[in-house]
Order: C-alpha cells, then sequence, then structure tokens
C-alpha cells in the first residue's frame, strides 16, 4: 500500500517503529467500515484505514499544525472520508469498532477510561508509542477499563498492542 506523507509538523510518515506496528496490527485485522484515530498527527493511519476499506474515519488532534497537515496529507492521497477534528477525543459522541492512538505512554495510561468509552464493545482497541518496557504497565491499566489483551507485537524498542473491549466496564 502505497501512502505519500508530507511530514510537515505532524508525527506519523511511517518510518518511525511504533507507527510500524500500528500499520502491521491493522494489516492483520479485518477493517470495519467505522474508525477513530486518536492523536492523527500526519493522517497515516486514518489514510491506510481507508485504503485498508474503511469508509468513514474519524481523526482528533489537539495540535493544530498536525491537524492542517493531515488535511494536506489527505489531498495528496486523494482519500474521502475522513473527518478531521481539532481537539481532545472527550468532544466525539459515538462509539467505534476500531479505535487506534499512536501517542505516548503519558497520554495513553491518562487516556483510558475516555477510549474505553469511545471503544465499541467486543470493539479492537490498537495502542502504540509504548516503550517495551512500558506494555505490561499499559496492558494493567487497559485491563482495569474492559481490555483484554489480544497481541502484542515487538519492533525494535516499541510495542504495539492489539486489545479488545468486552465491555464489563466502562460501558
Amino acid at each position: 500500500m502505497d501512502i505519500v506523507i508530507n511530514p510537515g509538523s505532524g508525527f506519523g510518515t511511517g518510518e518511525h517503529l511504533s507507527t510500524q506496528a500500528v500499520l502491521t496490527m491493522m494489516s492483520r485485522i479485518e477493517m470495519p467500515q467505522k474508525v477513530l484515530d486518536v492523536g492523527c498527527g500526519s493522517g497515516i493511519l486514518s489514510i491506510a484505514a481507508v485504503r485498508l476499506g474503511a469508509s468513514r474515519v474519524v481523526a482528533c488532534d489537539i495540535d493544530p499544525l498536525a491537524v492542517s497537515n493531515a488535511k494536506e496529507n489527505l489531498k495528496l492521497n486523494g482519500v474521502k472520508g475522513i473527518y478531521l477534528i481539532l481537539g481532545t477525543p472527550s468532544c466525539i459522541g459515538e462509539r467505534f469498532p476500531l479505535v487506534m492512538a499512536n501517542i505516548d505512554f503519558f497520554t495513553l495510561t491518562t487516556l483510558r477510561e475516555e477510549l474505553a468509552r469511545l471503544t465499541e464493545d467486543g470493539g479492537t482497541l490498537l495502542l502504540s508509542g509504548i516503550l517495551r518496557e512500558d506494555e505490561e504497565t499499559v496492558v494493567q491499566l487497559y485491563r482495569q477499563v474492559g481490555f483484554t489483551l489480544k497481541k502484542a507485537i515487538n519492533i525494535g524498542d516499541w510495542s504495539g498492542l492489539h486489545l479488545e473491549r468486552s465491555g464489563i466496564k466502562g460501558s
């Protein structure tokens, strides 16, 4: 799959190992029609989701430069069906069968209840931006809000987590 990225100030050229981890996990699942990309950066994961079959992607980031850069990359790749939001995931009022977040450890741990709220029961959460040494901590924290680890992949010093929401907690 070819994706053209002008990295600008948005994180996510596809070269970072954490981005590669999410892209790898995405390629191994059946892509649902509706996807949420939290911390969309350059828009690379949103573009990949559309290329893999999603018809509607909501992508949010708190950095206005990242959202502007993502808009440019959507145009470069000629993709439709991606809706960019400048803001936190708290402004999103619907749930998704697939939620992706390739951001830092602190933000991932802080947003765990919010990401649980946004993930449908039985839905998939793909996380990356996690150093291998922090993987077990993240898994335990997400278990507390109703997620089960389906698979972890390691690329270099980075971990990607494929979690499933059981719906027991955080409904």
